[in-house]
């Protein structure tokens, strides 16, 4: 798409993307404890009064800041869940993680009107990449949810049905939210 085609507009696709990505969160902050969940919390209130007081970029690097700091909490929480599992599961799990919240990060950035305007091919980039990542992500993580919450027994078919409104809503081709209207 030419930059002569970009409009800034709002992100439509919020409500598809929040289907895969906030119940991810949900299980990455059962997995992190009431640290990381304290953490995200506090961050988010502090993004918000940045973004209340029109500090776009403070606000900005107030998301970026609470996602890395959460990563961090992650990592010094999950050796205490991770003792006697395979070197592989734990690499896994983090890389999980990290990629979740880095996708959460993308999807605030896409938000903020003022990087639409400054970086319109990178916003067009975001878009794709978190509509296309957010349905495998958010299998794999409310999959590991699932088989927490339902036993491993039953997580399948509660994957099944999770996979089909997944991908439903998140890989049948969509338009662009910053596409200019003709």
């Amino acid at each position: 798409m030419a930059r002569g085609r970009f409009a800034p507009n709002a992100f439509q696709h919020n409500g598809r993307v929040a289907l895969a990505l906030v119940p991810s969160l949900i299980v990455l902050g059962g997995i992190g404890g009431r640290l990381v969940v304290g953490m995200l919390l506090v961050g988010a209130m502090v993004t918000y009064i940045m973004d209340a007081l029109r500090l776009r970029e403070a606000a900005f690097a107030s998301v970026w800041f609470t996602l890395v700091v959460a990563n961090i909490g992650f990592l010094t929480g999950i050796r205490g869940l991770m003792k006697g599992r395979s070197a592989a599961l734990t690499v896994g799990i983090i890389g999980m993680m990290g990629v979740t919240l880095m996708l959460h990060g993308i999807w605030a950035t896409v938000q903020f009107k003022w990087i639409q305007m400054r970086y319109p091919m990178v916003v067009l980039a975001m878009e794709r990449l978190l509509l296309s990542s957010s349905l495998v992500l958010g299998l794999v993580v409310q999959g590991f949810g699932a088989a927490g919450a339902v036993g491993i027994d039953t997580a399948p078919f509660y994957m099944a049905a999770l996979g089909c409104v997944l991908y439903a809503l998140c890989m049948l081709p969509l338009p662009s939210s910053f596409e200019k209207k003709v």
